[in-house]
């Protein structure tokens, strides 16, 4: 706990790059979405960037520099989506820049089950609706994210995601992870 801030990258299943954003104070966290016991994580090499490291995978790559730049890219080696500096944005914000990309995905409820595009999400399970803190984006990557959840936060989640159509903002609590799929489609990114 306590000390500087920490960024650590590393895989989470065979497909998926997991981003552990954690402030000062703050320690990794169970994720209640993703069962750690099961998975058998894709095997990386860890390289030094200029002016920070990356990890490659036989999926992409996702790369951070020393003042909080994180860079993901496809198995081609085009890039996907890139931060705005984390020292920028503070640790309770993280923003990725978009190409445009349509958002797809964060789940439904009565009132906007016939809505697959969204603008915004955040999680919660309550009566006849379920919302996931995920969105498959048409910049070519699916983005899972998780924050730590205790007694205080009640059935939601204390994370939230929204676009502009110019970048893709996640506003969160304490440590963060955040779950990046390069995928050229909704069906290999979900």
């Amino acid at each position: 706990h306590g000390g500087a801030a920490q960024v650590r990258l590393q895989t989470r299943g065979p497909s998926a790059f997991r981003l552990l954003i954690l402030p000062p104070g703050t320690a990794p966290f169970d994720n209640p979405m993703i069962d750690g016991d099961s998975l058998v994580d894709a095997p990386f090499e860890t390289t030094k960037v200029r002016n920070g490291a990356a990890i490659t995978a036989s999926f992409g790559s996702l790369s951070v520099t020393a003042d909080g730049v994180v860079t993901l890219k496809d198995s081609m080696g085009r890039e996907l989506t890139k931060s705005l500096p984390l020292m920028e944005t503070g640790f309770e914000r993280f923003v990725l820049r978009s190409r445009g990309g349509r958002l797809y995905g964060k789940g439904a409820g009565p009132p906007d089950a016939q809505d697959l595009a969204t603008k915004e999400g955040s999680a919660l399970v309550c009566n006849r609706a379920t919302y996931a803190p995920y969105y498959y984006s048409t910049d070519g990557y699916g983005a899972l994210g998780a924050a730590k959840v205790d007694r205080t936060t009640g059935p939601k989640m204390p994370l939230s995601y929204e676009t502009d159509g110019r970048t893709v903002g996640w506003a969160h609590k304490g440590a963060f992870e955040l779950h990046l799929m390069p995928a050229p489609t909704l069906e290999n990114g979900t």
